[in-house]
């Protein structure tokens, strides 16, 4: 049985007698050592699947680093592959007191705790650019729960990830910032000051700020009549062309929000929501 206290250090010996690390079987204590100046470990005699046995310190048992005498290694011919790496890592990272990881309580399963049977279970990369990646990013390192992702597939998937939908489309906000060209600080500014998200969007840098000044600036001068007039320019527009410009629906639409609504007719809103569409095309 193991000593309750070891000799050096501080504390009591944690007690790893029957418990299994990979293919490794905890047999009996060995000793406490002490490792340079200030550090301590206490060493295990474990006995491999294989037969082998060998003294093996707490600590490369409880990271993952030490899961067999080296059979396992030989036997797969992975030791100096990304995957085993990764694996190696995933391990690491759940033992620790990581934040995102050991700290909040993600674990590796215990078959997974097992090299052959996480790669037998997961397959090789499908190219350089991919790595492990949790579906369920409260969940833990499993079979069910993981896949091999790319880095952005991987930071769509974080936890924080912002999801914007429009007319049903549902994209993370990087990914509409890439189809629109538009900033996404940019795109949450509009949509922080109640511009809907089409028009957060898609709307040209400047069309919106221009809008604002212009409504502003006919306000104080009294002079809302000049807003009224841009709107009825962009209706005229839309109503003479088959397929309307975009800039003319976004124009319209936004003065129609900055006016009056009792100063508007029904056929001009109609007209409006009829070509809001217009407003999704990319320029």
């Amino acid at each position: 049985m193991p000593r309750k206290n070891g000799t050096e250090g501080t504390g009591p010996v944690e007690d790893l007698l029957g418990r299994k690390f990979g293919r490794w079987l905890v047999f009996c204590f060995e000793s406490r050592k002490r490792k340079g100046r200030s550090c301590i470990d206490d060493y295990w005699v474990c006995k491999c699947e294989c037969g082998s046995s060998k003294v093996v310190p707490r600590h490369s048992l409880k990271s993952g680093s030490s899961t067999s005498c080296g059979c396992k290694v030989r036997s797969h011919g992975m030791s100096a592959s990304p995957e085993y790496n990764i694996w190696q890592c995933m391990i690491k990272r759940c033992d620790s007191d990581e934040p995102n990881y050991g700290g909040r309580g993600i674990k590796v399963s215990d078959e997974w705790r097992n090299f052959p049977t996480f790669i037998a279970d997961m397959g090789t990369r499908p190219s350089k650019g991919y790595s492990i990646d949790r579906i369920d990013n409260n969940g833990n390192y499993c079979k069910e729960n993981c896949r091999w992702a790319t880095a952005k597939e991987q930071s769509d998937n974080k936890r924080d990830t912002i999801y914007i939908e429009v007319d049903g489309q549902r994209k993370t906000l990087q990914s509409w910032s890439a189809i629109s060209g538009i900033n996404p600080t940019t795109i949450m500014t509009r949509l922080d000051s109640g511009y809907p998200a089409s028009i957060a969007i898609h709307a040209k840098v400047g069309t919106l700020r221009g809008l604002k000044v212009a409504k502003k600036t006919a306000i104080e001068k009294q002079e809302i009549s000049a807003v009224y007039r841009e709107f009825k320019t962009a209706v005229a527009s839309i109503q003479e062309s088959e397929q309307p410009a975009r800039e003319a629906c976004l124009i319209a639409w936004l003065c129609s929000k900055l006016l009056p609504q009792d100063s508007l007719s029904d056929l001009e809103l109609d007209l409006i929501e009829k070509h809001k569409a217009i407003i999704m095309i990319d320029a």
